[in-house]
């Protein structure tokens, strides 16, 4: 629940069983009345569509902590999604082949991005994106899309803050598990999605260790062994060695100097 953008006691409220507006402004017609909301369709159960103006652009942008150089065009809301339609504030934009400015544009598309959920809506981001010219003469390209660092990688189909929550869901169930909780918190993903983001993570770096446990595996039963190295102060593997070889394990500690105590796991 949260107050009117026009300062009345009417809050905000929606209605999950149909997925429309029931008050927004008092009501829409009083927020039309208000400047706050200007209509641009009927907005009926089967479509409701607002456009924004400036204040209800802000609200939108606060409550989402969207960029602040992103500015809101459009909100769409149905019964399981919220759709933002989004353009970028700068005039200019810099190449990313050798770093020139330009203002030059040379033509438009839509990206689209999905975003963490909201009152469990799935939140989709279509993202107004402009090419522009690149300018410098010597540049291999002649032209370049705008990128949004703060928002989502390059190429990328989900923003930071989605991927982030993904990879802590993967990490903490795994795949299938995994994916059945995404799917209940409005982030449909595959189980080999969530596998695929645990192997193109980075592996966290510990310092070296200085109590050093060491035991053979066998990868084949009678024919592969390995050894595996753990940190015996801070309870975590440290590396895994491909055979199970004195020589192996002599090269790994002449590389990591800070090792004074080795002992059997």
């Amino acid at each position: 629940m949260s107050q009117c953008l026009v300062g009345c006691k009417q809050p905000i409220v929606f209605d999950n069983e149909r997925g429309y507006h029931l008050r927004l402004c008092c009501t829409l017609r009083d927020g039309v009345r208000s400047g706050i909301i200007k209509e641009n369709e009927l907005h009926s159960p089967g479509d409701p569509s607002l456009k924004t103006n400036l204040i209800l652009a802000a609200f939108a942008t606060q409550l989402l902590l969207l960029p602040a150089d992103m500015h809101v065009e459009e909100v769409l809301i149905d019964k399981n999604r919220l759709m933002l339609v989004l353009s970028s504030t700068q005039l200019t934009a810099a190449c990313p082949h050798c770093s020139q400015l330009s203002a030059r544009v040379h033509s438009r598309y839509t990206r689209t991005l999905v975003d963490l959920p909201c009152q469990e809506r799935a939140v989709v981001l279509r993202v107004q994106v402009r090419r522009f010219f690149c300018l410098a003469p010597a540049c291999a390209h002649q032209t370049f899309a705008e990128q949004f660092p703060t928002l989502a990688p390059a190429y990328a189909r989900r923003t930071h803050r989605q991927f982030r929550r993904l990879c802590q869901i993967a990490f903490a169930l795994g795949g299938r598990p995994g994916a059945r909780l995404a799917k209940q918190e409005a982030m449909p993903t595959s189980f080999s999605t969530l596998v695929r983001l645990i192997r193109h993570s980075p592996a966290p770096r510990f310092p070296s260790p200085q109590v050093l446990g060491i035991d053979d595996f066998a990868l084949k039963k009678g024919e592969r062994y390995g050894t595996i190295l753990v940190d015996l102060e801070r309870h975590h593997p440290t590396d895994v060695l491909p055979d199970r070889e004195a020589a192996t394990v002599i090269a790994w500690l002449k590389a990591h100097h800070t090792v004074n105590t080795i002992g059997h796991i």
